[in-house]
């Protein structure tokens, strides 16, 4: 359907017709998924991603991106995949400020974790990652 036929509802995958990023609409807000990873990961479909007009996206409010977050069970640290390194996110108080929820993590494996480069920290002073 064209954009004007749209039923706004949480869950709605739209995507403007000239640029790459996929949003989500949740909690009367578009939210940018910031990779295909967490596209796959957070369970959306391509075939359930409308193609709209830039201006269908540019009239909403844009909410917080959504990123993946991994843990791996033998390590208690929590990072964020971004660009398809892993950051750190130093404590649980970082965490929360960041706005995420303990539902939002996402187990995996120890050696694949390892394997992602790291990226810089969250916050970006917080000093040398750990390995998980």
């Amino acid at each position: 359907p064209n954009s004007a036929a749209l039923i706004i509802r949480d869950g709605l995958l739209v995507k403007g017709e000239e640029n790459p990023e996929i949003y989500v609409w949740q909690d009367d807000q578009l939210r940018w998924i910031t990779s295909l990873e967490a596209f796959d990961r957070l369970g959306y479909r391509w075939q359930d991603v409308h193609i709209v007009p830039e201006s269908f996206i540019a009239k909403y409010e844009q909410g917080p991106p959504l990123y993946v977050l991994f843990k791996c069970d033998a390590s208690p640290h929590i990072y964020r995949i971004e660009e398809g390194k892993k950051r750190w996110i130093r404590d649980i108080d970082t965490f929360t400020a960041e706005g995420y929820v303990w539902e939002d993590v996402q187990f995996v494996d120890c050696t694949y974790l390892r394997n992602l480069p790291d990226g810089v920290p969250i916050p970006e002073d917080a000093g040398p990652p750990p390995q998980p």
